[in-house]
């Protein structure tokens, strides 16, 4: 939540610092330290948090050629994109969101769209459907093709 604070300029880091500077704030002030300035949806930020927690290796906010910004690259070939009613609720977002599914398909991406009550819920289940797919589509080598396309940023 800070984070979407921070990033909609509703407070400032430095303010949040100063806020917890005594001695036993150094737990709020290491989280502090994981804020970044690219993506305001408190969603996304709980999908981060979980998806490093876990050991993944993630690119955010990524341009892809063919798909447009994705939410998530894991290890460079797997899209995890969040979807929030909120951003995803209306006829025009329903059909862009269809066109960048389908241009990540016929891309060859493999895309996992993950909803709001995943993240917030059943943390865990989110976690472990990114492993698995991981897993599954490595041994089929689709990372080794979707390393192969260039991304541009």
């Amino acid at each position: 939540m800070a984070e979407s604070a921070v990033v909609s300029n509703a407070v400032g880091l430095a303010a949040l610092r100063e806020e917890f500077s005594g001695p036993r704030d150094w737990p709020i002030r290491k989280l502090l330290d994981t804020v970044r300035r690219t993506t305001a949806s408190p969603l996304e930020v709980c999908a981060r948090f979980h998806l490093l927690a876990a050991g993944f290796r993630i690119e955010e906010e990524v341009l892809l050629p063919g798909v447009g910004r994705v939410d998530f690259l894991i290890d460079g070939w797997l899209i995890v994109e969040i979807d929030g009613y909120a951003f995803h609720s209306g006829r025009v977002e329903y059909r862009k969101d269809r066109q960048r599914w389908n241009g990540s398909s016929s891309g060859g991406w493999i895309t996992l769209r993950i909803t709001a009550e995943m993240i917030l819920h059943q943390p865990d289940e989110f976690v472990g459907l990114v492993m698995r797919t991981r897993d599954t589509w490595v041994g089929n080598g689709a990372r080794q093709q979707a390393l192969a396309q260039p991304t541009g940023r």
